[in-house]
């Protein structure tokens, strides 16, 4: 059985189908609503994360015996620690979805993005090496957005968001220059 999925997954790249893809898609949305629904049943990300703060508990308590609030290097971390263990712990069944990843992702990865939806439509009107355009936008978002995602902020998310906008235009102006220009000789 493992061996037909594996089959079935290699198949999608080289024998590539907009259906394939979409099982795909489906495969993976099943492994993480089962990796969702195996922590929301048995708590444990919970458990860890309470475990966490239980051994960072014993650690401060350990600190505090040694009179490490006398320290004037110390005690501040030491402050920030105990502030960051008072802050509210979120709700069980809230998500909590932090939009700057999302932001980054597609900042970065804009231009290569619009050509997955034209690739997309291309598809589903079934023309001609739209399966390639496709793939190959597709691919090349990942390669740029994914990145983007692990880069630190420089103040936001939007300045961040800013560069990798004004990056693709520079790129893109050097890519009309170069290119341009050699269509325009032949």
């Amino acid at each position: 059985m493992l061996e037909s999925l594996v089959k079935s997954i290699e198949n999608t790249f080289v024998q590539f189908s907009f259906r394939r893809l979409l099982y795909i898609c489906f495969l993976l949305a099943l492994v993480l609503l089962t990796f969702y629904a195996f922590d929301r049943i048995t708590g444990y990300s919970t458990y860890i994360h309470i475990d966490h703060q239980i051994t960072a508990l014993e650690r401060l308590h350990a600190m505090e015996l040694q009179n490490i609030k006398q320290s004037k290097d110390l005690a501040p971390i030491f402050d920030s620690v105990l502030v960051e263990l008072k802050q509210p712990q979120p709700e069980l069944f809230s998500l909590h979805i932090s939009y700057e990843p999302i932001i980054k992702f597609f900042a970065a990865a804009l231009v290569p993005f619009i050509f997955v939806i034209a690739g997309m439509i291309n598809l589903l009107r079934k023309q001609p090496g739209a399966s390639g355009m496709f793939v190959g936008a597709l691919f090349l978002t990942l390669i740029i957005g994914i990145p983007a995602i692990l880069i630190p902020n420089w103040n936001s998310a939007w300045v961040n968001a800013g560069i990798y906008a004004i990056l693709q235009f520079v790129v893109m102006i050097i890519l009309i220059l170069k290119y341009g220009q050699q269509i325009n000789r032949k």
